[in-house]
């Protein structure tokens, strides 16, 4: 997989830019992945449009996050391993059109050399589309797309992250004829819009287990806790915990940021409170 920074026409190798500019071949440009927001950066900073945590927080109010959390944890676990399943599916579906596997032909044999090669490359872009549409489907079947609330699931719907629009991204692959460069250049797009999709499907959800972690100023006094859910929680001295969780819940956590923490190895981490974390008695 890309490294998270914007591929383009410069992503190429230098093989695959000499080829391009002997045969006049235009290079599409290559999908660039989310990055990632950067830990510890200003959450007040202005948002981007384009980060799905922004919409997330806006839309699942604080103190839904945690029963959410509770809620859809091991779903949550199945549905980013499938999405991780398509995206390795896109990548090589990708790679299979790239136009590192399209030698320039110099002589008869190479074009029958090169028309065979093609041959092979229809059929796995053919094998790779179907278990990609069978990925697609085991990926929107899991319990975690059922038990969503509405407000989540309408952010996969307005960032275009549905089961249709995934079908229709891989639907193009099947059956696939790479003949001609006409039809070869017009997949490659494909393949490059469908690794685009799934690295911001994958994101996404990634955006959601964070979301769903910041627990910043909500009231959960009359939330029902395990420890065993605690692992990865971020809360503030604005958190309101109930009270015979307070000193447990000081005991696993460590420092942040200025009023923030975060709760480290659930009820496996015990120590002594650190400095700045409140206690049952403070």
């Amino acid at each position: 997989m890309s490294s998270g920074t914007p591929r383009g026409r410069a992503g190429y190798t230098f093989w695959q830019r000499y080829w391009a500019s002997l045969t006049r071949y235009r290079l599409p440009e290559q999908p660039a992945e989310p990055t990632p927001a950067t830990a510890g950066e200003d959450d007040d900073a202005a948002p981007s449009r384009s980060d799905p945590a922004v919409d997330l927080r806006s839309r699942i109010p604080v103190a839904q996050r945690l029963p959410l959390r509770i809620m859809l944890g091991g779903f949550l676990d199945e549905v980013e391993e499938s999405s991780d399943h398509l995206a390795v599916l896109a990548e090589l579906l990708y790679e299979t059109l790239s136009p590192q596997a399209e030698p320039p032909a110099k002589g008869l044999w190479e074009w029958v050399e090169k028309r065979l090669t093609r041959r092979e490359h229809a059929q796995l872009v053919s094998e790779y589309a179907g278990r990609a549409l069978v990925a697609i489907e085991d990926l929107y079947r899991t319990d975690f797309f059922d038990l969503a609330p509405d407000n989540l699931q309408g952010a996969f719907r307005d960032l275009g992250l549905t089961q249709d629009l995934g079908r229709a991204f891989v639907s193009s692959f099947v059956a696939a004829s790479v003949r001609s460069d006409t039809e070869h250049e017009d997949l490659l797009k494909r393949a490059a819009a469908l690794h685009a999709w799934s690295a911001r499907l994958r994101f996404t959800l990634d955006s959601v287990e964070e979301v769903l972690s910041d627990v910043r100023g909500a009231d959960l006094l009359e939330a029902r806790i395990d420890a065993s859910d605690l692992d990865g929680l971020r809360w503030s001295t604005d958190t309101i915990w109930p009270p015979q969780w307070r000193e447990q819940i000081a005991r696993m956590s460590v420092p942040r940021g200025p009023g923030e923490f975060e709760i480290v190895g659930g009820g496996d981490h015990d120590h002594e409170p650190a400095d700045g974390i409140p206690s049952s008695r403070s």
